[in-house]
């Protein structure tokens, strides 16, 4: 077969990946082109920071002050003894005072994360559109991959519904075995030999689900987009490519640790400078919002090259794979051809 005597190789990719972030960010540069794309990428990573929150649930609890640090970590036990009485009886009053406020707040948190959820999902296919036909629309492709987006999210909520099953009852043998040791102080060897095996089963499960989604968010979800299908469907399909070059993606997977490594690097290197010049610039709440669309635009020609490079591996598979090939929507009917039996008027 084509696909198992084409070879695949995950350093070809990079050049098409580089060439298509020059081409979307400064052939020509336009900072409105900038702004739009910027917005479809930072909706594809919507989430919830919960840092202010806590800062503003938990502002009362009683802190160390900064004298007493270099003691504290020296003799933590002993300032463990001292607070936690303190610690408990506050917990304890405010639980009291506002369970219904924390009731509610938990259930609006779930609420909100299952919406950015969703957000996220069809804001996946906005950012997939920009990056593999070059263009910044945004209400057009989010109404027209819909069907995708909402696939999408049902697939990432099936998802972490099985990692949760899997993981949870490895986390209360854990909680369990370990309980009594700290409770007591004295260590067990059954129990912590038990506890380790239970963190490398959990641990397990999660890097399972980690690759998952990691196939899902580079491949399946392209398929989606090109064949305008469903998660099932679109997996189905994909899984046929997987079984037919292991080793291809096995390379890809691996690769992607050194390559994300590097962006990685260079995504902290560059919002970290930002953080640093907006919250001193503006060190109120407002940074909180804006500073983490600040920080996609930032970082922008790393996003599409991320992006883009997985559409240019896939592409090694094929031209029904490239969809940097398609100009127009999978979706949209072919050009009528002329009639070559029909003799045309003078």
């Amino acid at each position: 077969m084509e696909l198992e005597e084409k070879e695949i190789n995950v350093l070809d990719p990079i050049t098409p990946a580089v060439a298509r972030a020059k081409l979307m960010l400064f052939a020509p540069f336009s900072a409105r082109k900038w702004l739009l794309v910027g917005l479809s990428a930072w909706v594809a990573q919507l989430s919830v920071g919960g840092s202010w929150l806590m800062d503003m649930i938990f502002k009362d609890l009683p802190k160390p002050s900064a004298d007493n640090y270099q003691k504290i970590l020296q003799d933590f036990e002993r300032w463990l003894n001292e607070n936690l009485p303190n610690i408990e009886q506050w917990l304890s009053d405010a639980v009291e005072r506002s369970l219904p406020l924390l009731i509610g707040a938990a259930i609006a948190a779930v609420f909100v994360s299952v919406a950015c959820l969703w957000i996220r999902s069809r804001g996946h296919f906005l950012f997939l559109n920009s990056v593999a036909r070059n263009e910044s629309k945004l209400k057009e492709p989010w109404r027209s991959f819909a069907p995708q987006g909402n696939s999408l999210f049902l697939f990432r909520i099936l998802l972490m519904l099985l990692l949760g099953m899997t993981t949870l009852p490895f986390v209360s043998v854990i909680f369990y075995q370990l309980y009594p040791i700290v409770v007591t102080g004295e260590l067990d060897a059954g129990r912590i030999l038990a506890s380790a095996l239970c963190f490398l089963a959990a641990c397990f499960f999660g890097l399972v689900s980690v690759v998952i989604n990691k196939l899902t968010n580079d491949f399946v979800t392209p398929i989606m987009f090109r064949r305008q299908l469903r998660w099932r469907e679109a997996w189905s399909e994909f899984r046929r490519l997987l079984l037919g070059r292991k080793g291809a993606f096995s390379v890809y997977l691996l690769f992607q640790i050194l390559l994300q490594g590097v962006l990685g690097t260079g995504v902290i290197v560059l919002q970290g400078m930002l953080s640093v010049i907006f919250l001193i610039a503006s060190p109120s709440s407002i940074g909180m919002v804006v500073l983490p669309f600040l920080g996609v635009l930032v970082i922008l020609p790393l996003l599409i090259f991320d992006r883009a490079y997985s559409l240019a591996f896939l592409a090694q598979f094929g031209d029904d794979y490239d969809l940097f090939a398609q100009s127009s929507s999978p979706a949209s009917p072919p050009p009528i051809e002329p009639d070559a039996t029909k003799k045309p008027t003078s």
